[in-house]
């Protein structure tokens, strides 16, 4: 997998504005507010997002938790990403 060969040793950092745990995770972010809801899964990475894991530290992680294959995981992960820096939500370092 090319896509996570080249992003599994960034550390992603969380950037969002502000978080509210209820059910589903709800993330506020841009300047105009905007909510983006996010599964238990995707709160987990975000919450892992603290800049000293790699994404590699959290797909292992992730792999202790679940019964997931490890390739759909990753490709999960990478997708995943891509939708919270385009929502400018983190960044990777």
């Amino acid at each position: 997998m090319i896509v996570w060969d080249w992003l599994c040793e960034k550390k992603p950092v969380d950037i969002s504005l502000k978080k509210r745990l209820e059910g589903d995770v709800a993330v506020v972010y841009g300047k105009e507010l905007e909510i983006c809801y996010l599964n238990k899964i995707g709160w987990q990475i975000l919450d892992k997002s603290d800049g000293n894991n790699t994404l590699n530290d959290i797909a292992k992680y992730l792999l202790m938790i679940y019964e997931v294959d490890e390739d759909e995981l990753k490709c999960d992960i990478v997708e995943l990403i891509r939708d919270l820096q385009w929502k400018r939500l983190i960044r990777l370092e």
